[in-house]
C-alpha cells in the first residue's frame, strides 16, 4: 500500500488557479491525486499546474466558470469519450452574483 493516501484518486478542484483552491490542489497533488483543474483564468491555471508538474505531478486542466451554465459542460470536455469516476470533488469556485 503506497504512503499517500490519494494515490491514484481522481479529484476535480474547482477555482483551482489561487487561494485556497491553489492550496488544496497542490495539497492533493503531494498526497497523490490525479487532479482535474478546473479555474477562469488560464494563466492562473497554467501556474497552479507548472507548480504541480514541477512536484511530478501531471495535472489536466480545463479553464471555464463552472458557476455559468453554458460553460460547466467545458471542464469535461478534454475527457469526452474517457470512462473514469471521480473519488473526490473539491468545489472552491466563487460564484458571482448580478447586482
Amino acid at each position: 500500500m503506497s504512503s499517500e493516501p490519494l494515490t491514484d484518486k481522481i479529484t476535480l478542484i474547482t477555482g483551482s488557479g489561487r487561494g485556497i483552491g491553489k492550496a488544496i490542489a497542490i495539497a492533493f497533488a503531494g498526497a497523490g491525486a490525479k487532479l482535474i483543474l478546473v479555474a477562469r483564468t488560464q494563466s492562473q491555471l497554467d501556474e497552479t499546474a507548472a507548480v504541480i508538474r514541477d512536484a511530478g505531478g501531471e495535472p489536466a486542466t480545463t479553464a471555464a466558470d463552472p458557476p455559468a451554465r453554458a460553460q460547466a459542460t467545458r471542464m469535461a470536455s478534454p475527457w469526452t469519450g474517457q470512462l473514469f469516476l471521480l473519488d473526490t470533488v473539491s468545489p472552491h469556485a466563487a460564484a458571482r452574483t448580478a447586482q
